[in-house]
């Protein structure tokens, strides 16, 4: 906890990025890739019935945390915010290649928590649990990224699981914002589509 490495992560490919004269949206996946130690201290485990990784590759099973979890959300936050503040202290000419910050509050910055359904029904998410949870979110991105922003980004979402509540919130409280629309192009090329 507390040992981020934005620099490595973040701060050496917008210098690439900058040297080759190149834009780019950032983003934080928070699953799969859940950081162990977050299950350690107590956030839920959720496991799904969903037998291959994002990836597309075979696996025994596929974690994720319970994003309603409060300790969860208090870990995320607070990741958030640090990453927030990284984001704000660089240099203007790395700064400038940011066009977006994508919110990924689910599993691969993809609209919904989990790929699959959990064998534990107690972490099952409904849809408006989901939907006010991804909100709340993009409330405290838009306070980290553009209130509290000394050089505000636009945030982007992905589309894929609005519903008019989130679609209503984001035009109302967003303004100009990016929209993730991945589905239209992952029935094209993607390797093992079907499996996947």
């Amino acid at each position: 906890e507390g040992d981020y490495k934005f620099d490595e992560r973040f701060g050496e490919l917008l210098k690439k990025a900058h040297e080759n004269d190149y834009y780019a949206h950032i983003m934080i996946w928070v699953a799969p890739g859940t950081p162990e130690w977050l299950y350690e201290i107590g956030v839920p485990k959720v496991e799904t019935d969903r037998k291959t990784n994002a990836l597309g590759e075979k696996t025994k099973a596929v974690n994720f945390p319970y994003y309603l979890d409060s300790l969860y959300q208090e870990k995320y936050f607070k990741l958030l915010s640090a990453w927030a503040e990284y984001i704000d202290q660089l240099p203007d000419h790395l700064h400038k290649r940011i066009l977006f910050v994508q919110s990924c509050e689910g599993s691969t910055g993809d609209g919904w928590g989990y790929k699959g359904k959990p064998l534990d029904k107690k972490y099952a998410i409904s849809r408006a649990q989901w939907e006010d949870y991804r909100i709340m979110v993009w409330g405290r991105l838009k306070e980290m990224f553009i209130s509290k922003s000394n050089r505000p980004i636009k945030i982007a979402v992905n589309s894929d699981a609005n519903g008019d509540k989130s679609d209503r919130w984001l035009e109302e409280n967003l303004g100009d914002y990016g929209l993730k629309m991945g589905m239209s192009s992952h029935g094209y090329h993607v390797s093992d589509n079907q499996l996947r």
